[in-house]
């Protein structure tokens, strides 16, 4: 499941730009039993459990995910670029309640310096091309 685009004004290449935030909550392939909670008291762990099966069971697909935030910019030539983060054996109440969270923010805060990064690099070696170097085909 697939939250509508967000756009937010960031700094990528030393400006300001306008780039678009996606969040996809997808299935966890990691088991619940074991995975979700470990307080050292087992009946605790096993009422963790069973309260994720149960939302799961109801559809609640934010009981027990792995979760994509991808951030995107267009460059004026329509180019896109990406740059994603990934959060697994996420259990929430819902996406409200994930957004509301600080793993949100900083799921952003991680594509944003990534997507940057990649920039950066890219515009580094296009930069790298001297035509005066090149060999003739």
């Amino acid at each position: 499941m697939t939250t509508p685009a967000t756009t937010v004004r960031c700094t990528l290449l030393g400006a300001e730009r306008d780039v678009t935030v996606t969040v996809e909550c997808q299935p966890e392939d990691l088991p619940v039993r074991g995975n979700a909670m470990s307080s050292g008291l087992e009946w605790a762990d096993r009422e963790a459990e069973d309260t994720i099966l149960a939302a799961l069971n109801e559809g609640n697909q934010w009981a027990w995910c792995s979760v994509r935030v991808r951030v995107t910019w267009t460059a004026p030539s329509g180019r896109t670029y990406h740059a994603d983060s990934h959060l697994g054996a996420c259990s929430y109440p819902n996406e409200a309640t994930f957004l509301a969270d600080e793993y949100f923010a900083d799921m952003v805060a991680g594509a944003m310096g990534q997507l940057d990064d990649d920039l950066r690099a890219e515009r580094s070696d296009l930069n790298s091309l001297d035509p005066a170097t090149e060999e003739a085909p």
